[in-house]
């Protein structure tokens, strides 16, 4: 992708309830978050599965590139004001 990943799903100011401390994680950009709960509804959904050029098996790289496809146009909604 080209564009915003949407920056971290989980950001952190490097407070915690124990106190400031000196580290900052990021943790998965917010593309990522939004790709994996995608893949996770498309997988849980028998209506919603992509088979490959068998017809029988699904096809783990296009599955992956529609759910890629469904968080670059989250982000891109979240854009609009």
């Amino acid at each position: 992708m080209s564009g915003p990943d949407g920056g971290p799903a989980f950001p952190t100011d490097g407070e915690s309830e124990i106190g400031p401390h000196n580290w900052h994680v990021e943790g998965m950009s917010l593309r990522d978050y939004f790709a994996g709960q995608a893949l996770a509804g498309m997988l849980a959904n028998k209506r919603f599965h992509i088979f490959g050029d068998d017809g029988d098996t699904l096809a783990d790289e296009q599955a992956a590139q529609n759910a890629y496809d469904f968080a670059d146009a989250m982000i891109a909604e979240r854009a609009i004001p």
